[in-house]
């Protein structure tokens, strides 16, 4: 794999961030959004989580702050590693993620959500802030995980309590019984950048296709963004071979895969190249069964 080459994100050619060094050596920044205000859903998706966790919402609270903007995302991070930690940095593709989040923020106040491959937990975190409950999993490396619930934990005024951080390893068929009970309650897959080498897009594609029919949620989709990549090294039209790659392992699935134009704005600050793609999955056996569902009511 080359895991012993050091690479570094290309998002930081991108942006000026207002970042600190920590003591263990990673990066603290604040990543900026511009979000316009929206006072109805942000109301109503608080009041659904009432039901949930009625000692830490407070409805008076929810209308007290119903004005107040949160534009930052706080997160800890590593400015470069070798690539079997990729994780723990930060990619162009999860910040495409959750700008389509944000865009369709009205609708995921009761949907679960569940991002495989998490990295820092910036997509889990701003999918959180709409969201009914997000799933934030990756597999135990480089003690990512703690630096996923530390970076929660940093955002808890506008993630509330609606993250849970838990392991899955995609080299798995069987995942411990909590993370097997949150797949089939999950109406919205995600991941972000997390095709880098044959063997983990091997792993990646079997695990998004068990997790999509699990799912016992009638729907449930994935949505998959990527950074079309050629090594880490060259700049090419070409389509990358890992891209290429992941194109020629999907085709063989019985998934329906939708290309979506990334036409929506954009609430954070990256360069939204032309090599990031987004892709919205379902499989296609999920897909006939709605139908048939849908012809006989």
């Amino acid at each position: 794999m080359g895991d012993q080459f050091v690479i570094s994100s290309e998002l930081f050619n991108d942006i000026q961030l207002d970042s600190e060094k920590c003591n263990n050596g990673r990066i603290l920044s604040k990543f900026r959004y511009q979000l316009p205000k929206d006072k109805e859903s942000f109301l109503a998706i608080k009041r659904k989580r009432l039901y949930e966790d009625k000692e830490n919402i407070n409805e008076n609270e929810d209308r007290n702050n119903e004005n107040k903007t949160h534009n930052v995302i706080e997160i800890e991070y590593s400015r470069e590693s070798t690539l079997d930690l990729v994780g723990l940095q930060i990619w162009r593709g999860a910040l495409l993620l959750a700008d389509y989040l944000f865009h369709h923020r009205n609708e995921l106040c009761d949907k679960q959500v569940l991002e495989l491959g998490a990295g820092v937990g910036l997509t889990s975190i701003a999918a959180a802030m709409y969201a009914m409950r997000v799933i934030c999993t990756d597999v135990n490396l480089g003690g990512i995980l703690k630096l996923i619930q530390d970076n929660v934990n940093r955002n808890r005024k506008i993630t509330k309590n609606a993250v849970k951080v838990l392991e899955l390893n995609f080299e798995k068929k069987v995942h411990c019984s909590e993370v097997e009970v949150y797949i089939r309650r999950t109406d919205i897959f995600l991941a972000a950048d997390v095709i880098y080498f044959d063997n983990l897009t091997d792993a990646f594609v079997a695990t998004l296709d068990r997790v999509l029919a699990r799912s016992k949620k009638p729907g449930a989709v994935a949505y998959v963004a990527l950074e079309k990549r050629s090594a880490f090294s060259t700049d090419t039209d070409a389509i990358p071979p890992s891209f290429q790659y992941f194109l020629d392992k999907s085709s063989k699935m019985k998934w329906n895969i939708e290309n979506i134009k990334l036409d929506f704005p954009q609430y954070f600050e990256y360069d939204r190249n032309k090599k990031l793609v987004l892709l919205k999955i379902t499989r296609i056996q999920d897909k006939l069964k709605e139908e048939q569902t849908d012809l006989q009511n």
